[in-house]
């Protein structure tokens, strides 16, 4: 009963997220494509914001992802979801940053920090971030290789 409660609960949370920013978004008249809102409210994505419920911040993260290059205008917002508390919504956040392609740049030494995270999940998401980055993530390149054999000596 429990489990299903919260299953719910988390639908709800996606759904509202979702909603709020498919209510963010407005159609042009003159053009039948949607365009993005040009904001997304910081306490929807900014820890110690109004909105710090981890549940929201995920579903956020989560969102802006699905957005992909969509999303990019937000970049700032996704990176400030780096700093939380939350496990899951540092790993979102990376994975968010990820689908953003060159937009995510100036953000590379952000994503590099969760590299030192305890979290097995957070450092291998931020790889995966770096990854997608290509010649911009560089040098972290011996970060990277550094999890590698950390990661590795932790298994055995």
């Amino acid at each position: 009963m429990k489990q299903n409660t919260v299953k719910t609960l988390s639908y709800a949370v996606n759904a509202a997220v979702s909603f709020i920013v498919i209510s963010l978004t407005s159609v042009s008249a003159q053009s039948p494509k949607p365009k993005m809102a040009t904001h997304i409210p910081p306490e929807i994505t900014t820890p110690g914001a109004v909105e710090t419920r981890p549940a929201v911040q995920l579903s956020a993260a989560e969102t802006l992802a699905n957005l992909g290059l969509a999303a990019a205008p937000y970049a700032n917002q996704i990176v400030q979801l780096l700093k939380s508390n939350n496990p899951s919504v540092r790993r979102s956040a990376a994975d968010a940053l990820g689908k953003l392609g060159p937009a995510a740049v100036p953000y590379a030494n952000d994503i590099a920090q969760l590299l030192k995270s305890d979290n097995p999940g957070v450092r291998s998401s931020a790889a995966e971030t770096l990854a997608n980055l290509g010649l911009a993530a560089a040098p972290y390149a011996n970060d990277i290789a550094q999890l590698l054999k950390s990661d590795r000596s932790r298994r055995h």
